[in-house]
């Protein structure tokens, strides 16, 4: 939705108002301004629906044994947090950032290892790169965007067409939920590379005949 600047007259008390409501949301006044008005008028604004899909993925991510919810570090983003059963335990997060307008994707997944080990850099990146074949394999007509760098990779959400926020919101932690099982399981069988690249594909095979709707 397109926003433009509007000079208004208020109260100071009620300014006051909004201004501890804006706080206690963690947001800005001018969203909680909007995000009142809305209400008001039964609109959605962007952050109500971004809003949304966060709320539907933390009661699911609550109820994943392996996944954890962390601070969000701003309106738009929502972080997850998984370890790995390696040497000292790292941590993974896959931060998700939604886009305030809607086209024929509606946010990235961001899978990012804040780690300085060669070793597991170069593991992480070879699963990556078996990830993005394997997607690419199975969707070859809808392949969605990726970027890999040093110990990170950026995925695009795919829109599905018709979907609540509730629907976008499961079928991202479904998403989530099997990236990181594939992860566990490349790691686990890390000593013999085509066995664990079977594995994982086993996995992404099993995913696509349960998961119809898809990001």
């Amino acid at each position: 939705m397109k926003k433009s600047v509007y000079s208004l007259v208020l109260m100071d008390s009620l300014i006051n108002e909004v201004d501890r409501l804006a706080y206690a949301n963690g947001t800005s006044r001018s969203n909680m301004v909007n995000r009142i008005l809305a209400d008001y008028l039964s609109l959605t604004t962007p952050e109500m629906r971004i809003q949304d899909i966060f709320s539907s993925m933390e009661g699911l991510i609550a109820a994943c044994r392996d996944l954890q919810t962390t601070v969000n570090p701003s309106e738009r983003a929502f972080s997850i947090k998984s370890m790995l059963s390696y040497k000292y335990n790292p941590t993974v997060r896959y931060n998700l950032v939604l886009y305030p307008t809607v086209s024929d994707t509606f946010g990235e997944l961001r899978v990012v290892f804040r780690t300085q080990n060669v070793n597991l850099l170069n593991m992480v990146t070879s699963f990556f790169i078996l990830w993005v074949k394997l997607e690419e394999a199975y969707n070859p007509d809808n392949m969605p965007a990726y970027k890999i760098e040093d110990g990170k990779l950026t995925r695009r959400l795919s829109t599905i067409e018709g979907a609540t926020h509730e629907n976008l919101g499961a079928a991202t932690v479904s998403y989530v939920e099997l990236f990181d099982k594939a992860l566990k399981t490349y790691f686990e069988y890390r000593a013999d590379p085509i066995i664990a690249a079977n594995r994982v594909e086993l996995l992404y095979r099993n995913y696509l005949k349960t998961n119809p709707r898809r990001v």
